[in-house]
């Protein structure tokens, strides 16, 4: 079936749909081809800029995180630790100064610092600051909001972890709510602090696992409960070592995952079960050749035993990185050759299929050539990119390869500009004019940032890709398009019109980025007529459920094709599967979720005697959070003030039980959560097929038969929300 939609456009419309600004606003006018885009320097003055990291939250927003020198430096060593931050809407916007740094801090491999973002953008970023003067080190954290920018550093409370001076870089992590843990090196243990949504770090506390040099990595399940992996050097070898954080409870005993000596340079990854993949590399004192280890954690299960993974066709491996998906899939990259730390001739491949185990590993590099460490990133999906430093001659530059978990690895392209050469460090990326391997990071629906800096002759600079699954994929929400819909209203007089272009700007993010569903709701809201001189026609077909795509130029001679694409069934599935993670009303909070339900019940919360849904087991089962999680998300609530919690008789219970009601701050919040939500999209099915509905209408349409929570539910479970008529 073939539709066509007219839209009349004023200059300011033209000017966004060819990626001009206005006001500010920017809308990248891609081709539809994905792949990848052309590489972007973000530094902007100053000296030195060295070891990047990137995070990237599920609608596409990212920031990138560098340490730069000062440009004359008073005692040659002082610089600062800036961020940048790219969102689908404005692109890459100007960088910012997170904080003051001593040089100290960007020393090693990667920088003593990084940087992690939750579902709504909110990031952390978190370093070490190192005291010349006492050779004290300090762990501090800022926090950036999406709405107000980056806040004050702040230390942590580490009244109660012995030892002195911070060994190593910190990591961190946040859960599916807001809720992050920061882990570092303190003395010969390692801390840990929790930070809490709303309510801040909590005081830091011994994890258990022996430090004495190394590294560890952290990631979270959706449960939010989250698995800790760190190599340690001790007296006898490096040792891997593992422990898992229980929300409600808190750590577990650190288990040792491989006794034996010599474990080095460590990778974990988390699946949204809770499942955990570590890969090591691995030092034979015997042989003098290195090789990986494998283990993997199931939840519910434990930890399964090392797997090792011998050099496919050199003689050492390095560098192990691991990826996980939702349906138990893993990936691990490595690279091989004559180097055992650091350099190799190859970049390997290996994947794990549940059922089958491992496969067989495959190159994913061009021929036999000087190669730096890889890096690789995936979703819950299955896709991932993986990136890494290549040489050819006396030129080298940054290549990049995606995976798709439908038709395996694609094909390696140079993402970068080519840079000379530095015959210096011989044994490291500096060769090659980098200070680190490449970083990478993921949004939901597959698109990818990679980061790195490079020697341009003079200094070092930030670099910065990315890798488009789907084009035009805004990542904007409602209220985002909203915002957009009032600063192009400022700008013109015809509001009309305005109304018309947001619009076509959701349509362009649903079809091209997550649905093609939508079609109906744009026929329905944007202007007839036929289109007029300077218009622009999308024309849309769907054969056998695949996506193809074709934009017209309209002027005085007729229709003028100027990009088509096409898009297999697989990629639209796949992109119909992600649209609850990406734009659908799953960014809930278990906090919000419990102020809905019981807004529900707000008349009965003051009775003799009331239902058990206000009980703790009786929200918890409504919203879907687990009962030994429950204190968590209910004290916070509590000690706000937006919820009152007090004993009461329950119906069918012969003992008085405890029981939760909302404040009048606690309603008026919960009424502000209901509006947002009513003018959410969702998907509907029902007797007369699929569309796209409001929260609003399909609460009128079920009759009361459905609440704002039951949809949610819905909409995040099964990616639709069924009525039965």
């Amino acid at each position: 079936m073939v539709r066509f939609v007219h839209v009349r456009l004023s200059v300011y419309v033209i000017a966004i749909l060819v990626g001009l600004p206005i006001g500010g606003v920017v809308v990248p006018s891609s081709a539809f081809e994905p792949g990848w885009g052309t590489a972007v320097s973000l530094k902007i003055g100053g000296g030195d800029a060295l070891y990047p990291q990137v995070a990237v939250d599920p609608r596409g927003n990212a920031i990138v995180l560098w340490f730069q020198y000062d440009e004359n430096p008073s005692d040659g060593a002082d610089g600062n630790l800036w961020a940048a931050r790219f969102t689908p809407l404005e692109g890459w916007g100007a960088p910012v100064i997170v904080s003051r740094l001593n040089a100290l801090t960007a020393d090693g491999q990667s920088g003593w610092y990084r940087v992690a973002t939750d579902s709504r953008g909110n990031t952390f970023a978190i370093w070490v600051d190192h005291e010349r003067a006492t050779h004290l080190s300090t762990v501090l954290a800022s926090r950036f909001v999406p709405e107000a920018g980056w806040g004050p550093s702040e230390s942590f409370d580490e009244s109660d972890v012995g030892g002195a001076g911070v060994g190593g870089p910190p990591q961190i992590a946040f859960d599916g709510q807001g809720n992050a843990i920061a882990v570092w090196t303190k003395g010969s243990d390692t801390a840990a602090s929790r930070y809490v949504l709303d309510v801040g770090w909590d005081q830091a506390t011994q994890v258990g696992v022996p430090y004495e040099g190394g590294t560890c990595d952290i990631g979270f399940g959706d449960a939010g409960d989250a698995v800790l992996a760190c190599w340690s050097a001790r007296e006898r070898g490096h040792l891997v070592w593992a422990s898992r954080y229980v929300a409600g409870i808190g750590w577990e005993a650190p288990t040792i995952l491989d006794p034996a000596p010599f474990g080095h340079w460590i990778d974990l990854a988390v699946d949204p079960a809770g499942n955990a993949l570590v890969a090591w590399q691995v030092w034979n004192v015997s042989t003098r050749r290195s090789s990986m280890s494998l283990s993997r954690y199931t939840a519910g299960v434990g930890w399964g035993a090392a797997s090792l993974i011998e050099a496919v066709g050199s003689e050492n491996l390095t560098g192990p990185m691991v990826a996980a998906d939702s349906r138990g899939g893993a990936l691990a990259v490595w690279a091989e050759g004559r180097d055992p730390w650091n350099l190799g001739e190859r970049v390997f491949a290996l994947r794990y299929t549940p059922g089958a185990g491992w496969g067989v590993p495959e190159t994913i590099t061009l021929g036999a050539v000087p190669v730096g460490r890889p890096h690789l990133a995936g979703t819950a999906s299955g896709e991932a990119v993986a990136a890494w430093i290549h040489r050819d001659g006396d030129w080298a530059s940054v290549w990049g390869v995606p995976f798709d978990p439908d038709t395996g690895w694609g094909n390696p392209l140079r993402i970068g500009p080519e840079f000379t050469v530095r015959d210096v460090y011989p044994d490291s990326e500096e060769l090659y004019g980098l200070s680190s391997p490449p970083r990478v990071a993921m949004d939901s629906s597959g698109n990818a940032f990679v980061v790195w800096d490079q020697f341009d002759g003079a200094q070092h600079n930030i670099w910065a890709n990315r890798f488009v699954v789907f084009p035009w994929t805004t990542g904007a929400t409602l209220e985002d398009l909203g915002a957009l819909e009032d600063r192009l209203a400022q700008t013109q007089t015809a509001l009309t019109t305005a109304q018309s272009m947001i619009q076509l700007l959701l349509a362009i993010q649903v079809v091209f980025g997550i649905s093609t569903v939508v079609l109906a709701v744009l026929y329905r809201r944007t202007r007839g007529g036929n289109p007029g001189p300077g218009a622009r026609l999308t024309e849309m077909n769907e054969p056998d459920g695949a996506l193809s795509l074709r934009k017209a130029g309209l002027g005085q001679e007729g229709p003028r094709i100027e990009e088509s694409a096409s898009f297999p069934k697989r990629m639209v599935d796949r992109a119909r599967r992600n649209w609850p993670t990406v734009h659908g009303p799953t960014r809930v909070t278990a906090k919000e979720r419990i102020l809905l339900h019981l807004l529900d019940f707000a008349r009965q919360a003051d009775a003799i005697e009331v239902p058990p849904e206000l009980m703790q087991a009786g929200i918890a089962d409504e919203t879907g959070i687990d009962l030994r999680h429950f204190a968590q998300y209910i004290r916070p609530l509590v000690r706000g003030g937006l919820v009152r919690e007090r004993t009461a008789h329950v119906k069918g219970n012969l003992h008085r039980r405890k029981v939760y009601g909302l404040t009048e701050i606690g309603r008026k919040r919960a009424m502000g959560i209901r509006d947002r939500l009513r003018s959410v999209v969702v998907r509907v099915q029902d007797a007369s097929g699929s569309r796209e509905a409001t929260i609003a209408d399909v609460l009128a349409d079920a009759g009361g038969s459905l609440s704002i929570l039951d949809i949610v539910r819905k909409s995040l479970r099964d990616g639709v929300v069924k009525l039965r008529r």
